[in-house]
């Protein structure tokens, strides 16, 4: 049992490095690791401005650009 357990262990340790290594590797060349933004950066500007000034809630927004509130909300978090 506990040979069973070493080779986990290192099959895990094996995962991990791959996963690493390709992480770096597409960093590297540039590729995008996440989902794409739902809005390109005016609209998140623009959003982003109305939401803080008060013109627009964002449930507002969020129907006008056609996404789902929760969108606005971590866009309006991740944009700080």
């Amino acid at each position: 049992m506990q040979m069973l357990g070493v080779v986990a262990e290192f099959e895990r340790a094996m995962i991990s490095e791959r996963t690493k290594a390709r992480i770096e590797s597409a960093q590297r060349h540039e590729h995008q690791l996440s989902r794409p933004f739902a809005l390109n950066a005016s609209q998140r500007g623009e959003i982003t401005r109305r939401v803080a000034s008060g013109d627009w809630s964002q449930a507002e927004a969020a129907r006008l650009f056609d996404v789902d509130r929760s969108t606005i909300c971590r866009m309006m978090w991740l944009d700080g």
